[in-house]
């Protein structure tokens, strides 16, 4: 069995429970570190595998990321891939950590994350474009082989008129 979505290892989301309605709301900095431990451990067992731990809130998330800290100040050779940046990207991945806690930071990606996803090409987005202002074909304008594309796209795309 190989990952899905192009991933080079599986990917296992473990949600952290109990902390909220559950009852053990006091408990849920003891919870998150055997998660943390726990997970660290499955992922050194497993060269294919990464995990994250979901978070139902901002409370839980913030205590999360204080304990990973906390973990890889103490062993850096838990996760070793924090190393692999010099000093000045270190410094620049801080920076849009921090732009990003502060909700100041966005992202621009190409269509490759979300054609993974199930959404649309770059021509399925034309194609939508075209439909919409009402303008001629645009696979009549391509080469033979992006016209299949096209086609392709129109059967998934996510876009309503």
């Amino acid at each position: 069995m190989k990952p899905l979505a192009r991933r080079k290892k599986f990917l296992l989301a473990v949600p952290v429970l109990g902390t909220g309605y559950g009852g053990a709301g006091d408990q849920t900095g003891n919870i998150l570190q055997m998660l943390l431990d726990t997970c660290t451990h499955a992922v050194k067992l497993h060269d294919d595998l990464d995990m994250g731990i979901v978070c139902a809130d901002a409370p839980t998330f913030a205590l999360a990321q204080k304990l990973r800290r906390k973990m890889i100040r103490e062993d850096k050779t838990l996760w070793p891939s924090f190393d692999v940046f010099s000093h000045g990207r270190q410094a620049q991945a801080e920076e849009l950590a921090q732009l990003a806690a502060k909700g100041q930071l966005c992202l621009f990606i190409g269509a490759g994350v979300s054609v993974a996803a199930g959404g649309l090409t770059w021509l399925g987005l034309l194609w939508e474009i075209e439909k919409k202002f009402d303008t001629p074909p645009i696979y009549e304008r391509l080469k033979k082989d992006d016209e299949a594309e096209v086609r392709s796209s129109k059967e998934r795309r996510i876009f309503t008129s």
